[in-house]
């Protein structure tokens, strides 16, 4: 029996999954990057199968990038001849996965506790998971009275909400328009920059728009 071990990302793993590669992307919200142990006794069958998340982003508020050495308990594997290694990931492409397929290993048959570790990922929201046509914008905002759109973008959710009887309704939007300029009242998605943040793409829109009844 193999009490368990420690495990770490890799520097490789570690830079390419919170600043992305010329292979793989920059981990976001719903990414996931997993290390399955499988476990076989003499005949060659399966003992058990423990799963360990080297990195978890599923839960914004619980997301984590391991950067520190973690125990993997394996005393549910229970008497082991052999132990298979698979890494798996959502970045995924033509020729497999695109995520660098490494970990680092200590102390194999340690005895120790499993403790996941704290949140440590804050998920900016840069509109870039939102998708919009070349220099379009995209409007959630709604006439209807008490009710709300909205959409996510990193740990971040943008509701819009319209209350007419108090004359008023008010949107979250999002655009990728490049002109800086105001000469009509399309142009109200533009920014007095031009675009992104640092050359990004797009960029979030809010607005208050007051009106009188007859």
């Amino acid at each position: 029996m193999v009490p368990g071990f420690y495990v770490t990302n890799s520097s490789y793993a570690y830079n390419s999954l919170t600043g992305g590669d010329s292979f793989a992307k920059k981990f976001g919200k719903g990414d996931w990057f997993l290390l399955t142990i499988t476990g076989y006794d003499v005949n060659e069958e399966v003992t058990g199968t423990k799963e360990f998340y080297l990195a978890d982003l599923r839960d914004a508020e619980k997301a984590y990038i391991i950067n520190d050495w973690r125990y993997v308990d394996l005393s549910g594997l229970g008497k082991v001849k052999k132990i298979k290694f698979e890494l798996s990931s959502t970045d995924n492409g033509d020729y497999g996965m695109n995520t660098p397929a490494y970990f680092c290993f200590d102390n194999f048959g340690a005895e120790g506790t499993e403790v996941l570790p704290d949140a440590n990922v804050f998920m900016t929201a840069d509109f870039e998971n939102l998708e919009i046509g070349a220099e379009g914008h995209m409007s959630v905002s709604t006439e209807d009275d008490d009710e709300r759109t909205e959409f996510t973008s990193g740990s971040f959710t943008f509701a819009s909400g319209c209350m007419s009887s108090w004359e008023y309704w008010y949107f979250f939007g999002y655009a990728n328009r490049t002109s800086s300029a105001f000469e009509s009242l399309d142009d109200q998605w533009n920014n007095v920059v031009g675009g992104g943040y640092d050359g990004s793409s797009n960029y979030g829109v809010r607005s208050l728009l007051c009106y009188r009844q007859a």
